[in-house]
């Protein structure tokens, strides 16, 4: 089931209020042609363990990732000619706060269209379902970013995820979860996460996926600086530890105890490998310990860095702070809502 499907979208100007999420995406139906659109939402990861690494190169890890409400936008629609069209752009913010893509400082490249996960989707699902079957499927999808690249948000893997759901609509596929789940593990560790509708578990190198309890919003401010930061290099540096951190805290905070709680048990192995190696890693963990934060941490391997809020007027004000010291965009975001409705619905609509 695409928990990422939503129904009855209402706003198409990007200027959401920080308590606010998409309701949804309507399938419009227009000369003749099924149109679906989808958004993807971005992620944190409040706890972040390495626990060794693999024989494939992977590393195996430990980590707690949360949906939360900045998402990029996909629309798709079925052909019959057998190729696959995207046309990926960046979304042009409204101007306020809780839109990272404020002004040009740091957002990221895309990707050309052949080498976007969104593509590598599409096609994945169309050789491995269609071909098979012997039908000729395509897709024209399009495809509005406003998850920055580079940032340890997740961006083009919640992409990537939403694709494999759309795909399945608009070619009437009826996978399976299990099937979407093991395409998804196919293009990357962290696409299973984004099938699911909450905070997950990730173990293996991301693929092995456990739903998490939550008893409440979280909200976050965050800077995504102006340079990315290598992956490669910061898993490099990373030191694998004898004794690893175990998740089962932050796990039992986040299903039952208080921000406060949740705060203290925030953790990124990869966040001393980030430090040495980038200034701007360093420099941003400086001013979020002079913040008024619950807590603060960087996600994923960067570059994005945050801090734990209390409400979403705390969020908002930091934001403001945080966007006047010139260390890139800074937003305020809260964690996702699961929708009520996680199926899609088919209306008549205009283009």
């Amino acid at each position: 089931m695409p928990p990422w499907i939503l129904i009855n979208h209402r706003d198409e100007n990007w200027g959401r209020d920080v308590a606010s999420v998409p309701d949804g995406a309507t399938m419009y139906v227009t000369s003749g042609r099924t149109r679906v659109k989808a958004w993807a939402p971005a992620k944190l990861n409040l706890f972040l363990e390495v626990l060794g690494r693999r024989d494939d190169g992977f590393h195996e890890l430990d980590t707690l990732m949360l949906p939360i409400g900045l998402w990029d936008l996909l629309t798709a629609e079925p052909t019959d000619d057998g190729s696959i069209q995207l046309h990926a752009e960046w979304a042009m913010p409204s101007g306020r706060i809780d839109s990272p893509l404020l002004t040009d400082r740091g957002i990221g490249q895309l990707p050309d269209a052949e080498q976007n996960l969104v593509y590598r989707a599409f096609e994945l699902v169309r050789k491995t379902h269609c071909e098979p079957r012997g039908v000729s499927l395509g897709a024209v999808v399009r495809l509005w970013k406003r998850i920055p690249s580079e940032a340890g948000m997740g961006g083009g893997s919640s992409d990537a995820a939403t694709a494999l759901m759309l795909a399945n609509r608009i070619w009437n596929l009826h996978l399976p979860f299990a099937e979407l789940a093991q395409l998804a593990a196919h293009l990357g560790s962290d696409v299973p996460f984004f099938l699911y509708s909450s905070s997950c578990l990730c173990r293996g190198r991301g693929e092995i996926v456990t739903p998490v309890s939550s008893c409440q919003s979280l909200f976050f401010v965050i800077v995504k600086p102006p340079l990315g930061l290598s992956t490669a290099k910061v898993f490099q540096h990373t030191e694998i530890p004898r004794t690893p951190n175990d998740s089962g805290a932050i796990i039992n905070a986040l299903s039952n105890g208080t921000v406060d709680q949740v705060g203290k048990r925030l953790f990124n192995r990869l966040q001393s490998a980030a430090v040495s190696q980038y200034e701007s890693i360093a420099q941003l963990a400086r001013v979020f310990k002079r913040l008024d934060v619950v807590s603060h941490q960087m996600t994923g391997s960067g570059s994005c860095y945050f801090g734990l809020c209390r409400n979403a007027k705390h969020a908002r004000h930091l934001a403001q702070t945080l966007n006047s010291k010139n260390l890139g965009n800074a937003f305020a975001v809260q964690s996702a809502r699961v929708p009520i409705s996680r199926r899609l619905c088919e209306q008549p609509g205009q283009n």
